[in-house]
Parts: structure tokens; sequence; C-alpha cells
């Protein structure tokens, strides 16, 4: 581990294993964020989903926001004596914590991955009352009780053991975060990609479907239409210098009304086309390349929403897909 800083070492030496305070920090850590990875794989799954689901971005079973709140309540709020204010201030440092990492995550994935707009007195739908309750009864366990616990176990086992078992604990995280990262943009480049194949689709089905309404209306409708928005466009093009411009629009669009209305007549006589077997070849296919592990992001956050990819996921069905294939309802 890195050489602590004559300033931040009787901090650290206070507030961790005498031996090894910064292998003890970071085990709390560890410790605290598989924790929060219970909590959410268990308590929360079952109160959303009714039943146990993997939660947490990374691979491995820990939601590192868990240990960093409770780390920093720990340092910096554990010398509060009274438990009201304790809880209270615990709640709030918590809640911003959570604000800041969604709005960060927004800005670098380009989705958000939980949504509180259901739950009352909520923060733009990033933090909420429940969570306030639950992030200051949480730390002000961990300030009292759980933290000092945990130190006087570790401070039963060697230096040299302690810092082993951080060190390979660590190289494990950073392999992991690499992982996630990775199948992250897996992810993200084939939505890239169903976007753009169901992007250019829809353009051929729409001017395909204008072929078929066009020949389903009367020729006297579409030839008259033609021909007065020939004479209109010849008579507006030697006479739009000398027309006020609001007069030369309404002229066009008399026109050019008569063939909207009827366009719109024959697309009332159509119906709605089902959906195209392409569209089904595509989704499994992406969910064939993809695999679990890359759509596991849906499993682990039901709510999670993509400002760019949203529309394709939608006309898809990738996450009636994605449910299918972790077996929820």
């Amino acid at each position: 581990m890195s050489p602590m800083t004559p300033v931040a070492a009787p901090l650290l030496v206070a507030a961790s294993v005498p031996q090894a305070p910064l292998s003890g920090l970071f085990l709390s850590f560890l410790v605290y964020s598989f924790g929060g990875w219970l909590w959410e794989s268990t308590v929360c799954s079952m109160m959303n989903q009714g039943r146990f689901s993997n939660s947490g971005f990374l691979l491995g079973p820990i939601c590192p926001i868990y240990g960093v709140g409770c780390l920093f309540c720990w340092l910096f709020l554990r010398g509060i004596e009274s438990p009201v204010a304790q809880f209270l201030v615990s709640g709030v440092a918590c809640c911003a914590l959570e604000y800041a990492v969604g709005v960060a995550l927004e800005k670098t994935c380009g989705a958000r991955f939980w949504n509180y707009d259901d739950k009352p007195l909520n923060i733009q739908g990033r933090v909420c009352l429940y969570g306030f309750l639950m992030f200051g009864t949480g730390a002000t366990l961990v300030c009292r009780f759980a933290q000092p616990a945990l130190l006087a176990g570790l401070s039963a086992v060697p230096a040299p053991a302690l810092e082993a078992a951080a060190g390979l604990l660590a190289v494990a995280l950073a392999v992991d975060l690499v992982l996630a990262m990775a199948s992250w943009r897996r992810l993200s480049a084939q939505l890239e990609a169903l976007r753009t194949e169901i992007s250019l689709r829809l353009d051929e089905s729409l001017g395909e479907a204008s072929e078929r309404m066009l020949e389903r209306l009367p020729e006297s409708v579409v030839e008259g239409a033609a021909e007065a928005y020939e004479r209109t466009r010849d008579a507006a093009s030697g006479l739009v210098s000398r027309l006020d411009p609001r007069v030369a629009a309404a002229g066009m669009g008399a026109s050019t009304g008569m063939l909207r209305e009827a366009l719109a007549s024959g697309a009332s006589r159509l119906k709605a086309p089902p959906r195209p077997e392409w569209l089904d070849h595509a989704t499994e296919a992406l969910v064939a390349r993809l695999g679990r592990r890359d759509l596991r992001f849906f499993n682990a956050f039901p709510q999670m929403r993509f400002e760019r990819y949203e529309g394709a996921i939608t006309r898809a069905g990738l996450r009636e897909r994605v449910r299918e294939l972790f077996g929820r309802k």
C-alpha cells in the first residue's frame, strides 16, 4: 500500500487498524460495499421485483457507493455525540453523494441507472426520503457499532496478512472495473448498431408505405393535387417578389392541403402493420452477441434508461427479452 503522509497518518491510525491503517480502511470499504450489494440484491430486489437480482455495475458482489458512503461517515461524522444529529447529518451527506454519483453516471455513461420519481419527496428522481432514512440509519449504526467492531476484529490479524489481503483484493477490484467497463462499451456499441438499423429500416418502410397509399388513391385525386401544386408553384415563382410572404405561404398551403388530406384518408384505411420479422431477428441477434454478462445491466438496474437508445430499446422489446433471459416476470 502507498505510504501515508505525515498529516494523514494520525487521522488514519486513529480511525483504522494501527498496524495497517490503509489496509484496514480498504478492507472496511469492501465489507460495506459487499453489504450494500447484498442489501440491493435481496431486500431492494424483493420489494421491487419480487425476487433476488444480482445488482451493481461491477461483475463481482460489490456496490462501491455504499463503501464510500460508510467510510466517509466514519471518518468525518463519527465524533458527533448526538445520535439524532448524527442520523440527520449522515442522511444528508449520503444523499448528496448519491445525487452526485447519479449525475456523474448520466454524464459519463449517457444512462440513468435509478429513478425515484415514484417515491415521495424525491429530488429530480435522484434521491428521496426513503433513501435519506435508510442512509441515515445505516451510517449511524456503522459509526456507533459496526465499524468499531470490524476494526477490533481486523486488529487481531497480523499486519502482513492484512496488507496481502488488501493488495490482492485491490487487484481483483481493478480487474473487475476494467471488465465491467468493457462490458458496458460492448452494450453501448450494440445498442448504437441496433438504433442505426431500426432507423434505416423505418425510413425504408415509410417510403414503401407512402407509395402504397398513393397507389390506393384515385388517380383523379393525385393528378388534381399535383396540377394544383404545379400551378401554385409557377404563379408563386413569378409573383413572390411582389407578394407578402404570408400570402404566398397561404397559396402554397391551399394547394398542398388537398394532397395531405388525400394521404390522410388513405392512411386511415390501412391497418397497423404487424411487428416485422427483421426486428425480431435483430433483437435475437443482439441478445446472442451480448449474452447474459453484457445484458445484466438491464437486470441489475430495472429502471435504467438510456438517453440516446431508449427509442430503439422500446421498439425492439429488448427489456422484455432480457426479463425472459434472466427468468424475471
